[in-house]
């Protein structure tokens, strides 16, 4: 009886310290969605005008260079915001359209490493119409 009892009170300890280890891991998982929540939210408010800025970067400006680019995202997003959209601070068409790995791949494969090129790769990629583009 008295071995019985240490038995289920060494199962009892054992049960014990494997929940608090799962609870400890369930609360870092906790804030890990808390931030992930928080950074979705902000770019689900921004993705109307993003997606736009990212028609017009596909449609219109492939065949300029990177400073007019920049300055027509940029007149684009003044013009967005004037309109009521809301669009990212800080609009990088890689950020929306590009995969980490594919970029890594291309750039191993001597694609070069300026942003127009990388950029230029991901419209031809995203796109089944014809493309002018212009590299560096």
């Amino acid at each position: 009886m008295l071995g019985g009892l240490r038995a289920e009170i060494q199962d009892c300890t054992l049960r014990k310290k494997r929940a608090d280890v799962l609870l400890k891991g369930l609360s870092a998982e906790k804030q890990k969605w808390i931030v992930c929540t928080r950074m979705l939210s902000a770019k689900y408010s921004t993705v109307t005008g993003d997606v736009l800025l990212s028609a017009g970067y596909i449609t219109l400006i492939g065949g300029f260079n990177q400073r007019y680019r920049s300055r027509m995202l940029q007149k684009w997003t003044k013009s967005l915001t004037d309109e009521g959209f809301q669009c990212s601070k800080e609009f990088i068409f890689t950020e929306l359209f590009g995969d980490s790995y594919q970029i890594r791949k291309w750039h191993v494969n001597e694609l070069p490493l300026d942003h127009v090129s990388v950029n230029n790769a991901l419209v031809i990629e995203k796109t089944t119409r014809f493309c002018l583009l212009i590299d560096p």
